[in-house]
C-alpha cells in the first residue's frame, strides 16, 4: 500500500490509529534523512522487524550485499518465509527522506521477493520512484491512498469539532472544508485558535492574513518551501499566480525550457500540487496563498507575471484565464478589448452569466465609452429577461456609436 500526501494530511496518525485498533501484528520504521545509506537502512529495518519477530537473525551484512546485489534482501525474505505464521505488516513511514536509488532498489526488491504473509505500507510525501510501480498498478497489486482520501469532508469536520467539545454549525464546517480542502494540519490550527479565543469565529480565522493562517504559512515555509532546491523554489514562487498550471504556460512564464520538465518531474504531492486532468495542475488553495505571500516578500513582481500569462493565454484562446490575469495585472484596457472580441460568441452560446461576471469586473467609466461592451451588457440583460435594462444599454450603445459616427454599429 502506498499512502502519498503532503505534509500535515495525517498520514502517520491515520496509520497509527488503524494498526493500534486492529489485530494485525506490525513493524513500524520511521525513516529520517540519516537512513539514506543502504546498510544503515537495512540494519534499522531488521531492528523494526525483530519487535514482532524476536527470532529473526541479524545475518552477516556487508555494504556490497545491501547496495549492489540484494543478497541481504533475499536472505531476509527467505527467513521471513519460515518465521511468519500470520499476516504481518511492515510500515515504512516518511519514506520521502530516503527515496534515493540504492535504498529504493532495496525496498523494490523486498516488495518483489516478500513472502505472502508480509504486507508493506509506505507513507510518503511524494510518489516513490519504483521502476515496477506501473506494473504493480496494472496487476492491481498495490493499493493507493492519496490526499483526496485523507482530506476531511464537511460532515467529518463537523463531527471532529463536536467530538472535541467545540461544536460548529454546518455552514462553518462547510466553510472550513472548502477553505482548507480538508487539510488536517489547517483544521487543527483553527480548532486550537477557537479553543483559546472564545470570541473568534470560523469566518475570521480562515480570512487571509489571520494569525492561524500565518502559523500555517510559517509551517509551510519550514517544512516545504525552504527545503526545496533553488530551481524548484523559483518555479513555485513564479507560477503561484496561475490558477491552473500547464507545462506550456509555465515554460512561457518562466522564460525557459525547463518549465515543462520541472512541472512534470516536480514531486506533486509534496508540493501541494494536484493534477486536475491531462497535463493540467493546480496548487492547494492555502499553499498558493502562502506562495503568493512569499513571492511578494521577495519582491517578485506579480503584475508583470500576470501580464505575461494574460497575453499568452489570450493567444492560446483560453479566454477566461486570460481575463483573470489581465485584470490581475491592472490592464483593464487589454481585458476590455478581449471582451469586445469574444462577447458575440459567448452571447451566441448563451453564456450570459459568464459574460456578466467579467463585464462587472470592468470599471464603469470604461464601459460607458465602449459601444460594443454596452451592447454586450444589453444582450446579457435580454438573455436574463430584464428587457427594460436591456433597452437602456442598447440606447447607451447607440449613443456612443452615434458620437463616433459609426454607421455600422448603429445599424
Amino acid at each position: 500500500m502506498l499512502v502519498v500526501a503532503p505534509t500535515g494530511y495525517g498520514k502517520t496518525a491515520t496509520l497509527a490509529r488503524f494498526f493500534a485498533d486492529g489485530d494485525w501484528p506490525y513493524a513500524w520504521y520511521s525513516l529520517d534523512q540519516d537512513d539514506t545509506h543502504p546498510l544503515r537502512f537495512f540494519q534499522h529495518l531488521l531492528g523494526a522487524l525483530r519487535l514482532v519477530l524476536p527470532d529473526l537473525s541479524s545475518g552477516e551484512l556487508c555494504d556490497g550485499d545491501a547496495q549492489a546485489d540484494g543478497c541481504a534482501v533475499d536472505r531476509l525474505c527467505n527467513e521471513l518465509l519460515c518465521l511468519l505464521k500470520t499476516d504481518t505488516v511492515l510500515v515504512l513511514d516518511d519514506f520521502h527522506h530516503v527515496d534515493h536509488r540504492p535504498v529504493v532498489a532495496l525496498v523494490e526488491r523486498l516488495i518483489e521477493r516478500a513472502p505472502p504473509l508480509l504486507h508493506l505500507v509506505i507513507a510518503t510525501r511524494r510518489e516513490p520512484p519504483f521502476n515496477k510501480l506501473p506494473v504493480w498498478r496494472a496487476h492491481q497489486s498495490v493499493q493507493e491512498v492519496t490526499a483526496a482520501d485523507l482530506a476531511w469532508m464537511q460532515s467529518e469536520v463537523e463531527a471532529l469539532f463536536a467530538n472535541h467539545a467545540q461544536p460548529i454549525s454546518r455552514e462553518d464546517a462547510e466553510l472550513l472544508a472548502t477553505r482548507t480542502e480538508g487539510w488536517a494540519a489547517a483544521l487543527q490550527v483553527i480548532h486550537q485558535a477557537l479553543t483559546h479565543d472564545t470570541g473568534a469565529t470560523v469566518e475570521t480565522l480562515v480570512r487571509q492574513g489571520s494569525p492561524p493562517l500565518q502559523t500555517l504559512f510559517d509551517y509551510l515555509a519550514i517544512e516545504v518551501l525552504n527545503v526545496q532546491p533553488p530551481d524548484v523554489q523559483h518555479f513555485l514562487l513564479h507560477t503561484a499566480i496561475l490558477r491552473t498550471l500547464s507545462p506550456t504556460v509555465c515554460e512561457h512564464l518562466l522564460g525557459q525550457s525547463t518549465g515543462v520538465a520541472l512541472l512534470e518531474s516536480t514531486p506533486g504531492a509534496e508540493l501541494f500540487l494536484f493534477r486536475v486532468g491531462g497535463k493540467l495542475y493546480r496548487y492547494h488553495r492555502l499553499f498558493r496563498e502562502f506562495l503568493l505571500e512569499q513571492a511578494e516578500r521577495q519582491g517578485i513582481g506579480a503584475e508583470h507575471l500576470h501580464k505575461r500569462a494574460g497575453i499568452f493565454l489570450c493567444a492560446a484562446e483560453q479566454h477566461e484565464d486570460a481575463l483573470y490575469h489581465l485584470l490581475a495585472a491592472q490592464d483593464v484596457t487589454a481585458a476590455a478589448a478581449l471582451l469586445e472580441s469574444i462577447a458575440p460568441q459567448w452571447i451566441k452560446e448563451g453564456r450570459a452569466a459568464t459574460l456578466k461576471h467579467w463585464l462587472d469586473r470592468l470599471p464603469s467609466a470604461l464601459l460607458q465609452h465602449s459601444a460594443l461592451l454596452l451592447y454586450a451588457q444589453g444582450e446579457v440583460e435580454r438573455l436574463r429577461s430584464h428587457y427594460d435594462a436591456a433597452l437602456d444599454r442598447y440606447r447607451q450603445a447607440e449613443a456612443v456609436w452615434l458620437s463616433e459616427n459609426d454607421r455600422v454599429g448603429q445599424s
